[in-house]
């Protein structure tokens, strides 16, 4: 579980999962989400959007699924609370004020 929450943009999807009224979650609102926070931090770039969600598709929203923090259904592209999904926001909500965890230190499993 620590190794899936260890990347913020998981963590910012379980927050938007959390705070939204709905049951189930698009991922374009996910993909509108994270390209909202991330250009905040960054310079312009057109192409933000489509590579956030590649990376939804392909690499967090499966790792979230695995961990049976969302269920994810790519076929209707859409995400909704999993079982241990509580648990996950608990964990984001505790480390919220934590350093962002440097990608170059090895994660224990």
């Amino acid at each position: 579980m620590f190794s899936t929450l260890a990347d913020s943009h998981r963590r910012l999807c379980c927050r938007h999962v959390a705070v939204t009224d709905a049951t189930t979650v698009s991922i374009d609102e996910l993909r509108t989400t994270l390209a909202d926070a991330s250009s905040a931090a960054t310079e312009p770039d057109p192409n933000r959007a489509a590579r956030i969600e590649t990376r939804l598709r392909h690499v967090h929203l499966p790792m979230l699924d695995e961990a049976e923090v969302f269920e994810y259904d790519a076929t209707q592209g859409t995400v909704q609370a999993g079982p241990l999904f509580p648990l996950a926001t608990d964990l984001v909500e505790a480390t919220a004020d934590a350093p962002e965890v440097d990608a170059a230190m090895p994660v224990l499993e």
